[in-house]
């Protein structure tokens, strides 16, 4: 051990600046020892390129690049992990225009009769004394009957476990969506004989000239003239609730 010591000691006394010095300037020459750096880059840039020709020449021919791949069923692509975002998509509608403006009206049963008055005319008196035109108001009623709307959506329990969205707020907003939607229809169209606004024989409507049946025939002149046909006192919307339950 301490001939080894000293042997070693003998050698570093014997490397003057000077070697050193001669062998920085000699070492990047010996490619034949050493090799270079630059010579390995250059090997390994060619054989990419020689791969990626190969892989093209095969792909041009239609011949199989790779036995297994990760794109191809049953051929690798069942390896390559899937991941789940915890985030959803949903399509973008606009719903809830009776729910927005319409007014609601709280109900004491499941049956309530809401009484109606008529307006009335006045009229012109042309000379003192004479005689007032009479004019009588006609009386009605409202009949709103409770109706009962619902959203079921079965779900296991296992999938509300694991699922990786918020699964249940999803469903909720969905069936939140669906019974605006219906809420829209019931007041527009109707769900049954007489129901809706459309259905309503005291709505005003305009009826278009001779062939104008379809969408590309309405000019704007007969867009103002429908909005000149509605009383802006009466545009208004009845949502009556009661114990929980949604009617129209």
């Amino acid at each position: 051990m301490d001939e080894d010591q000293k042997t070693l000691e003998t050698v570093i006394d014997a490397v003057t600046e000077k070697t050193v010095e001669q062998l920085k300037k000699e070492l990047p020459l010996r490619k034949d020892i050493f090799g270079s750096r630059d010579d390995e880059e250059k090997k390994e840039l060619s054989g990419k390129k020689e791969a990626a020709a190969e892989f093209l020449r095969k792909l041009a021919l239609g011949e199989s690049t790779k036995g297994l791949t990760a794109g191809s069923s049953t051929s690798g692509a069942e390896l390559v992990p899937t991941y789940v975002s915890d985030q959803l998509i949903t399509v973008a509608q606009n719903y809830g225009l009776v729910r927005k403006y319409g007014r609601t009206w709280p109900m004491e049963g499941s049956n309530v009769d809401i009484p109606t008055l008529s307006s009335i005319s006045a009229y012109r008196i042309n000379t003192d004394g004479s005689k007032i035109t009479s004019a009588q108001p006609t009386t009605g009623a409202v009949n709103l009957r409770g109706k009962t709307v619902g959203v079921i959506i079965p779900v296991s329990q296992k999938l509300l476990r694991n699922a990786t969205p918020e699964l249940v707020d999803a469903l909720n907003m969905l069936a939140g969506k669906a019974i605006a939607k219906l809420e829209d229809d019931w007041a527009f169209n109707g769900k049954g004989s007489g129901e809706g606004i459309f259905q309503n024989t005291s709505v005003p409507v305009l009826t278009l000239g001779s062939g104008n049946t379809t969408y590309n025939k309405v000019a704007a002149e007969d867009l103002l003239s429908a909005m000149d046909l509605m009383d802006e006192c009466q545009l208004e919307f009845n949502i009556v609730h009661y114990s929980g339950k949604i009617i129209v």
